[in-house]
């Protein structure tokens, strides 16, 4: 079964050129690009990894529906998303070519159901782009740029709108954008001929202030959308309501152990695909939260687990929701847990991939 892993081939993405220098300049490894990962669905074992295409700062990799192709943002001050074929033999991939984003630091890229859209989240410039998917696979020039205004209570983080992700809903209706510069979880509606994003009524859901709405992850029965908030280190559970996609919340709880006082940011959400479970990435504290999801998909916090390297950023189910596979981005640990019966992780593998950020298992 092989998965792909975006990275960063600079510690420092963007920013002022010194900073960029005095960053890479520290760090020991270097990425090359995408790695392409064997992963052993019966032991949980990651077998090889390597590199499937050299590139720049491809921090978040996301794959078409159809498995054929992968598309991959290349972060920087002058953002641009790639289109690559996937070999689904050996894993490798040929790039088809890039396009600009009409942002700086493109953070996330998100395929809507119909592999028609990719949805770009440009969190330096505050925008979101739009790109159509050719028959072929590869995307065309932007053919929206929605930017977002505003600010919040943190005074180094929240200065400007930062958009962090798209949530593409069920039936490629709606895309959710939240902004970690706002303390707001925008809501568009999509068009189904052109997929370009309509500003909806109501327009967002607001976070509590300073918490710094980041990733965002439907229920999949529907229903329930939980939004990862950055800087409060906290899931929020809101109902979402599918005809009109107005936003309710319901709950806020932290990712992080009663009592633990610490410096630190919360990073990925994913829902088990049984809807049963919720987990969450917690950099500075390092670990992995589990949630429970009841009925009416209320979370109670089971366990929070030490992830086994430093700044754990990107994780990912494995499609039959046994495992577990979590991308250190500080220490080039990748690190795959069972899941257990109960919700809680058990370790069966540590190795190495390089500034790992997202990981994302080609299916089928």
């Amino acid at each position: 079964m092989l998965a792909y892993a975006g990275t960063y081939t600079e510690r420092m993405p963007w920013g002022s050129p010194l900073r960029r220098k005095l960053a890479n300049l520290l760090s020991r490894r270097r990425s090359r690009g995408i790695y392409v990962v064997d992963f052993d669905e019966g032991t949980g074992a990651v077998v090889r990894t390597d590199v499937a295409a050299e590139t720049h700062n491809p921090s978040w990799v996301a794959l078409h529906p159809g498995g054929r192709f992968l598309y991959a943002v290349n972060e920087g001050d002058d953002g641009f998303v790639s289109t690559f074929a996937v070999d689904a033999q050996s894993g490798a991939l040929a790039m088809l070519g890039r396009v600009p984003t009409q942002g700086a630091a493109p953070c996330y890229v998100e395929v809507n159901r119909a592999g028609r859209c990719a949805y770009v989240a440009n969190y330096g410039s505050g925008t979101v782009s739009v790109h159509p998917i050719g028959d072929d696979g590869a995307l065309g020039e932007s053919v929206d740029i929605i930017r977002h205004f505003g600010s919040s209570v943190h005074r180094q983080r929240q200065t400007q709108p930062h958009p962090h992700c798209i949530a593409v809903s069920p039936d490629d209706s709606f895309a959710l954008v939240p902004d970690l510069g706002t303390d707001r979880t925008m809501v568009y509606r999509i068009d189904p001929v052109t997929g370009r994003l309509e500003g909806n009524d109501p327009p967002f859901a607001a976070a509590l202030p300073g918490q710094g709405p980041r990733h965002a992850a439907f229920h999949p029965a529907g229903g329930v959308v939980y939004v990862l908030n950055e800087l409060g280190s906290t899931v929020t559970s809101f109902r979402f309501d599918g005809a009109t996609g107005a936003l309710e919340r319901v709950q806020n709880v932290s990712t992080l152990p009663d009592g633990w006082r610490g410096n630190n940011t919360a990073a990925h959400i994913q829902v088990h695909p049984g809807g049963r479970i919720l987990f969450a990435s917690n950099r500075g504290h390092d670990s992995i939260a589990t949630f429970e999801i009841d009925d009416e998909g209320s979370m109670r916090r089971l366990a929070v687990t030490r992830s086994g390297g430093r700044t754990p950023r990107g994780f990912t189910l494995d499609p039959t929701g046994a495992f577990l596979l979590v991308a250190h981005q500080s220490n080039d640990r990748l690190v795959s847990f069972r899941i257990l019966e109960n919700g809680g992780l058990e370790r069966v593998w540590r190795g190495r991939l390089p500034s790992g950020v997202c990981l994302a298992f080609l299916q089928g």
